[in-house]
Order: C-alpha cells, then structure tokens, then sequence
C-alpha cells in the first residue's frame, strides 16, 4: 500500500514539515503520524503530496519537487513534478514546461528513477527551472 504523506512550509517559520494533512480551524495543518497532538499552521500554496517515488539517493518525491536527469549515456534533464488532473496521476514536466509531460508511471516501469535526484522545489528554488 502507498504511503499517504503531505509537506508543507510552517506558518511561523517557513520550515519544511511532513505527516498528515488535516483542516484544524479553518487552516490546513501537517500532523506528525505518531503524535496526534503536534500540528504546524502551513502555509497552503507550498502544500505537496508524497508520491509514494523516491530518487536515486533514496530521497522521497512530492508534488512541487525539481529533479534532476542525468544517466550513462549522457541524457539530461530538469523536471518539475506535479499532479496532472487530467489525467489522475502525477506527472513530471521538462523545464517546467507542462506542455511537454511525462506521467510516473513510464519512468517506474523503465526504472528510470534510478536517474532521477531531487535537487530543490519550485517554492525555495525556482531558479532551477530556468537553467
């Protein structure tokens, strides 16, 4: 079963939590798993799911990540990640270019995440997606 887990930046100091998703008070919070009674306020544009992927490094992927492309034979990449709800699923855009899209599931099953590393996200790193 894949494991259901959200980030998010903390309204009071802007740092990266993860766990539960919960509305507490009319404001989104993330809950920690094994401790009902720790939520953080989180600021609700940075909110990203876990996509139940992880990078090479053995770093997970959520909605909102940048990653990087880069295997043997010299092919590179910059690729922001997000859910495509067209279609249901999460997907990767080259360059953050969602006109040109490729879902998770083509990389899963060619085992192309052994390639991928997360390098940033588009709310701390914006920046990436233009090189």
């Amino acid at each position: 079963m894949r494991e259901i887990l959200f980030r998010g930046k903390r309204v009071d100091n802007g740092a990266w939590v993860e766990g539960l998703l919960a509305i507490i008070w009319w404001q989104y919070h993330i809950m920690q798993p094994n401790d009902e009674n720790t939520a953080y306020p989180i600021i609700l544009k940075t909110i990203g799911q876990y996509t139940g992927f992880k990078d090479k490094d053995g770093a997970k992927i959520f909605e909102g990540d940048i990653l990087a492309f880069d295997d043997m034979d010299g092919s590179k990449g910059i690729y922001e990640v997000f859910w495509d709800g067209n279609n249901g699923k999460f997907a990767i855009a080259a360059s953050g270019n969602r006109n040109y899209v490729d879902d998770f599931e083509l990389f899963e099953r060619n085992e192309y995440f052994k390639w991928f590393t997360v390098i940033g996200n588009i709310y701390d790193n914006p920046e990436l997606l233009e090189e």
